[in-house]
């Protein structure tokens, strides 16, 4: 969990829900948020439009018509927004959320989801932004926190990117002297604003044949930039040799930083014709390029970056020395059949292609390509990655949930008391660990010890929702119930963009997030792989590893189910494992 410096947000004076606001935004924004914090990539708006768009396209198996409708089910019966603002049209498609996808049906459906995406397309935003600014007045920590989120992932789907987005949160640190209301009014204002002309120039670098090419689609290519420079910066950047040349187009953008990356992406595929049989060297798009917004030849250098919003894990070398050996150890392990080291050892490259790729495309289809390989998935694809990803997922998920929040409290370093001590059986703070945590929060303390957080509202919420899932078995079989669920349903739209890149179509989804998601699987599944191979003599290959996910999941979900459940019983599933014990 991302955490603002306490110093800079008391600096700015703001009340409870203004606090909120802040955290929850730059929680949402950051790059290196855990996925559980970052941004969603549907909300409300976007999964009718999905619904919409699937049923035009008409190719959509009915099983999967289902699981998407019980995914829109679930946030738009949810949304603050859709309940008080557009009550017809929620009621009109939950008629359709509990029956069965037959062909008389369909065309209802067809028909009532396009009239719900017109409605939504234009009302939405507009109204979503006057509920946050109405939830912040009125301290509503619930709305603040939810609205937020939808907010941030609606402006993403129009085309805002997250680093864009990520600056916002420092307009109500520096100008705090403007008032949190006008600061808020003036964001919302700017965000809802229209797209822009820019005139983007890129250079091109490694080839000398490239600057004999004319046009290119939205591109103009020149040995020299269209542009008179101003200063020695742009001096610097529009000098020339006989390997580099210019590649400029115009298009609309929100932002210098949005309109920048969508040029880069368009630019690919002029690099895939000028190295088919034409180009033999490697040429390559300077990291660097100049973007000019027309209306105010407002100029700005942007370093294009594809960065992939999620959590950096650096390996210190003895953990990555351990990391080799066991690698090493599966794969000359005999008792382990030759098609499962052969599939995890593709999956692990299909990981190495993914990070190296500079194209979204390219990283989304390898990550996808290595999971693929690692489920086992023949025939029924979708269905198999979705079940035995989402079950790898669920393993281990609470446990990361409370690691999380241990780091979080570490960072934020809570007074430590006498009885948070005692309960979480460690004298320091620094010393306490994920079983002492779960030991705290479960005790006659945990309350005393989430109010200790009020410092930062977002993490004293955070750990008092860890807290109920910790005492409530029921709450905690929901919570793990309802997380299989969105990740499985995430999967199968995974899939469908799996297909659209393999097949041609055009991507209909904003890939940053999604690329995200899939790279976090990938990793998580592979690592749970080769823990489950090497820890048990046992378990000799990927579909043993997959059924036994299941198999513990489902178990772990029936215990804390069953009347006698306890505080034990939820540790146990906190801490639980692959192979009974």
């Amino acid at each position: 969990m991302q955490i603002l410096d306490q110093r800079t947000l008391d600096s700015a004076n703001l009340n409870g829900c203004e606090r909120l606001f802040v955290e929850t935004w730059y929680g949402l924004t950051h790059v290196r948020s855990l996925d559980s914090f970052r941004a969603r990539c549907l909300n409300a708006r976007t999964i009718v439009r999905e619904i919409h768009d699937e049923l035009e396209i008409g190719r959509i198996k009915d099983e999967q018509l289902e699981a998407l409708l019980h995914e829109a089910a679930f946030l738009l019966e949810r949304d603050f927004v859709i309940t008080s603002e557009f009550g017809a049209t929620l009621k009109c498609l939950q008629s359709h959320f509990k029956k069965k996808t037959t062909d008389h049906n369909k065309r209802t459906l067809t028909i009532d989801i396009a009239d719900a995406y017109q409605v939504l397309r234009k009302g939405y935003l507009p109204k979503l932004c006057e509920h946050l600014q109405s939830a912040v007045s009125a301290d509503n920590a619930d709305h603040v926190e939810q609205l937020t989120g939808s907010l941030v992932s609606d402006l993403i789907d129009r085309g805002w990117s997250l680093e864009t987005l990520f600056g916002w949160h420092g307009h109500f640190l520096k100008q705090a002297h403007r008032g949190f209301s006008n600061n808020l009014s003036f964001m919302l204002k700017q965000l809802q604003q229209k797209k822009q002309p820019f005139r983007i120039v890129l250079r091109i670098a490694g080839s000398s044949k490239a600057r004999q090419l004319d046009d290119h689609g939205m591109f103009s290519i020149s040995e020299t930039a269209p542009i008179t420079p101003q200063g020695q910066k742009e001096s610097s950047y529009c000098s020339t040799n006989p390997n580099l040349c210019f590649a400029t187009c115009e298009l609309e953008s929100f932002y210098h930083d949005d309109a920048a990356l969508t040029a880069r992406n368009e630019l690919e595929s002029l690099l895939d014709l000028l190295q088919f049989e034409y180009e033999h060297s490697f040429v390559g798009v300077d990291e660097e390029c100049m973007v000019e917004r027309i209306g105010d030849a407002r100029r700005e250098f942007v370093r294009i970056k594809t960065q992939i919003p999620n959590p950096i894990e650096s390996l210190q070398q003895g953990d990555f020395r351990s990391f080799v050996k066991r690698r090493n150890s599966l794969v000359e392990n005999k008792r382990i059949d030759q098609s499962t080291k052969r599939l995890l050892l593709a999956a692990i490259r299909q990981y190495r292609f993914g990070r190296n790729s500079t194209s979204l495309n390219d990283k989304f289809i390898n990550w996808w390509m290595g999971l693929e390989a690692l489920c086992h998935a023949h025939g029924d694809i979708g269905n198999t990655v979705s079940r035995r990803t989402g079950h790898c997922i669920l393993h281990g998920y609470l446990f990361r949930i409370c690691r999380d929040l241990l780091i979080s409290v570490k960072h934020y370093e809570v007074n430590w008391s006498i009885g948070f001590a005692t309960e979480g059986d460690s004298e320091y703070l620094v010393g306490l660990s994920v079983g002492g945590l779960i030991k705290l929060l479960q005790s006659g303390q945990g309350q005393a010890f989430c109010d200790c957080l009020k410092g930062n509202l977002l993490l004293e919420r955070h750990a008092n929702r860890v807290r109920y899932w910790l005492t409530d078995a029921k709450a905690c079989s929901l919570q793990l119930d309802g997380h299989l669920s969105r990740v499985q349903w995430h999967l199968h739209r995974l899939y469908r963009i799996r297909c659209c890149i393999v097949h041609g179509s055009p991507v209909r989804f904003k890939l940053t997030l999604a690329a995200a998601n899939l790279e976090y699987y990938l990793k998580q599944t592979i690592l749970l792989t080769m823990e489950a191979l090497d820890s048990h003599d046992h378990v000799n290959g990927l579909d043993e590893v997959y059924e036994r996910a299941q198999l513990s999941n489902n178990r772990i979900l029936e215990a804390l189910r069953e009347k006698t459940a306890d505080h034990q019983t939820i540790r146990n599933s906190v801490f639980s494992n692959l192979v009974s014990r």
